[in-house]
């Protein structure tokens, strides 16, 4: 007994000393809790914070609250602002843009259908009520100017954020959020009419991470970490709305939204943040070059400051590697080792090796801004390579070997793993509604023993090449074969057969990594850093380009639809 009270303290004294030492950062909201803060708490609840060593405080709005000076006061301080913050640095505050989550703002203008206001030119004699800071509403006020109507001419009121006050008359013409407001007009049957400075060329950032130049330059890897987990999160926010809105009505619920509001919210808001544009959190120089003109424009620039955008703007894509790293690069030399024949990963054609092994290491290549060796094996010749006349030398490995004589990388790009059938067989939802069937895949797979466990009903026969699979298949000696999509979309398309098909992707995946002996280990280390910045759509513009065959999952038209290479 004595011995379990002893093995419990212990655990505890571990698990507080793993807590004391992430690193306690703040994050200032510029409103109340609600979906447009939805990626920070997912991240928070998700745990990406948490693995990447950082502990995050959430602080609500207040008035009280000068967001930008308190993020420049010291570091680990970030907060969330509107375009506004380049009138901030225009005053001289030294603070840089991270990422904005949403491409276009929110902000619109919404008055009554029946105030009859269709254009800005009807705003004239109108009660207005929108914030007299110019600054947080520059697309408004941007939209405003252009038709040619000066601002002392309106009507402005301070803004009450109460819509019954549209609704009743105060006023005739409200600021809102596209995510807010026209669902409380609708759920009352209330006609209303939006102008959008979208509709008048004003597209502007809103809802941007960032923190101090100070807060960049004395601690870049939490910069880049906290804006890493950030991203992720507003990715699992955006790509689970339902689940989100109920964690934020259950938990970050201060302004008792309904579940539907906050769903609703998420919707809008996720159109805006152009996710499935691969643009989620992006800021580029050309906008944030307009929004200064614009500030100017409006005589907002009041010091007649000026900056260069780039240093303003964090780059993503930074390898941030220290003296020591740098040195390690220049004094040792690496190569990666490919097959001449491991189509569509590496493989050689007219003398030229191809493959998207050779793509993601000429990638890898680039970001550390060195050139690595690529060597051509033959597939025999793969079961000596780490011999002791071989040093530096790595490949890729889709499965890990539990010896603790290799290592291995984070992964690079993770293949789903599909099954092929007849062009007949209607789609596949699930093997485990199939029966005595008989279902082909490779020898000595790690995920081979896997799928016996978990389809007992299936007879799953081991074939050795990849192509005898594809030639069972077409030959009807077996129902399906199973491999990764892109090895089995080539050999699909290699037979020139209209008689066969993907049919769908399984719920496995296998993680493309790069292998190399234990002794390598810091390039390893180099090597996921740099992982780090690759987009979505880096990888999966490499990807791409071997992908032969593609298909719509739930549906029953997966077909051979598109031919990428020849």
């Amino acid at each position: 007994m004595f011995i379990k009270k002893l093995l419990l303290i212990f655990l505890l004294l571990i698990v507080s000393l793993n807590a004391s030492e992430k690193e306690k950062v703040t994050l200032y909201l510029d409103w109340l809790n609600q979906f447009q803060f939805a990626g920070y708490y997912m991240a928070k609840e998700k745990g990406y914070y948490d693995e990447l060593g950082v502990e995050l405080e959430i602080i609500e709005y207040s008035n009280n609250h000068n967001i930008t000076s308190k993020v420049i006061e010291k570091s680990s301080i970030y907060g969330i602002g509107k375009s506004s913050l380049i009138v901030d640095r225009f005053e001289g505050k030294d603070i840089v843009l991270l990422s904005s989550f949403f491409q276009n703002s929110p902000l619109v203008l919404i008055s009554l259908e029946k105030s009859n206001i269709k254009s800005p030119k009807n705003l004239v004699d109108k009660k207005i009520m929108i914030t007299k800071d110019a600054r947080d509403a520059l697309a408004i006020k941007a939209m405003i100017v252009s038709q040619g109507i000066k601002m002392d001419k309106l009507n402005i009121q301070n803004h009450s954020f109460d819509i019954n006050d549209l609704i009743n008359g105060k006023t005739d013409v409200m600021a809102c959020y596209l995510s807010n407001e026209p669902l409380i007009l609708k759920e009352k049957k209330i006609k209303y009419t939006i102008l959008n400075p979208y509709d008048y060329g004003f597209d502007f950032y809103e809802g941007i991470l960032f923190t101090s130049q100070k807060e960049l330059k004395e601690n870049p890897n939490r910069v880049k970490n906290f804006n890493q987990a950030s991203i992720k999160g507003w990715e699992y926010a955006f790509n689970n709305i339902e689940e989100t809105a109920k964690i934020i009505h259950e938990k970050y619920n201060t302004q008792n939204k309904s579940l539907k509001a906050l769903i609703y919210e998420g919707s809008v808001l996720k159109e805006l943040s152009k996710i499935n544009e691969n643009l989620l959190g992006d800021i580029n120089y050309q906008t944030i070059e307009e929004i200064k003109k614009f500030y100017t424009l409006l005589g907002l620039n009041t010091t007649n400051n000026s900056f260069e955008t780039q240093n303003i703007i964090f780059n993503k894509n930074d390898i941030l590697i220290n003296e020591e790293e740098k040195k390690y690069l220049e004094d040792n030399s690496f190569a990666l080792l490919v097959q001449n024949n491991k189509i569509p990963f590496s493989f050689k054609t007219t003398e030229q090796l191809i493959g998207a092994e050779l793509d993601f290491w000429n990638l890898i290549s680039k970001k550390l801004s060195k050139s690595f060796n690529i060597e051509e094996m033959i597939k025999s010749e793969f079961i000596n390579i780490f011999s002791d006349s071989i040093k530096g030398k790595f490949i890729y490995s889709f499965e890990e070997n539990d010896s603790n004589k290799y290592v291995y990388s984070d992964p690079i790009t993770k293949i789903p793993i599909s099954v092929a059938t007849k062009s007949y067989v209607n789609y596949i939802n699930d093997l485990g509604t199939l029966n005595n069937i008989k279902i082909g895949i490779l020898k000595d797979l790690k995920i081979t023993q896997v799928l016996k466990n978990d389809y007992p009903n299936i007879e799953f026969e081991e074939i050795d090449t990849l192509s005898n699979g594809i030639n069972k298949l077409n030959n009807n000696e077996i129902f399906g074969l199973i491999d990764n999509f892109y090895s089995l979309s080539h050999n699909i398309n290699k037979i020139k057969s209209n008689e066969l098909k993907i049919n769908n992707s399984l719920k496995y995946e296998i993680a493309m990594r790069l292998e190399v002996e234990k002794e390598n280990e810091k390039f390893i280390q180099l090597i996921n850093k740099v992982l780090t910045t690759f987009t979505k759509k880096e990888r999966n513009d490499i990807l791409d380009n071997y992908q032969l065959v593609s298909y719509q999952q739930d549906f029953d038209f997966l077909y051979v639809i598109k031919i990428v290479i020849p």
